[in-house]
């Protein structure tokens, strides 16, 4: 999960935002108020990867990178993975989804993000146009 937060934070195609994190359980370092289903600023990514690389298994997490300053606009009752399959922060540029230890799912709209993500985790990665009913 860290090499693919690294990977698209460092994306130019993302310019100046914000990383919120919630929801996030893994085995071993408790990570206080990102174990929260809410979205909580991270003041410095570095940190808070240095912290989930030192978890042996991280079990769940959303993670949302937000553009300049705004707030995360948060749709959904439940702000977890758990949920349904849809972006839960209606404003987020991309928002990436960790669950059960070995899934990630990464929402944006933007096909350049996809294809940098597809070209750097060639073979494990598919991407599904969603459309909301």
């Amino acid at each position: 999960m860290a090499s693919v937060l690294d990977f698209i934070a460092a994306l130019p195609e993302l310019g100046i935002g914000t990383w919120y994190a919630g929801a996030v359980e893994g085995l071993g370092e408790r990570l206080g108020d990102y174990e929260e289903p809410v979205p909580r600023l991270v003041p410095a990514l570095s940190d808070l990867l240095r912290r989930i690389r030192g978890i042996p298994q991280l079990l769940d997490g959303v993670f949302a990178w937000v553009p300049g300053q705004e707030i995360p606009r948060v749709e959904a009752e439940n702000f977890t993975a758990d949920g349904p399959m849809a972006p839960l922060v209606l404003n987020a540029l991309v928002e990436i989804w960790a669950f059960d230890t070995s899934y990630i799912e990464v929402y944006t709209e933007r096909s350049s993000v996809i294809t940098a993500i597809q070209n750097r985790f060639v073979g494990n990665v598919r991407a599904y146009e969603c459309s909301e009913n």
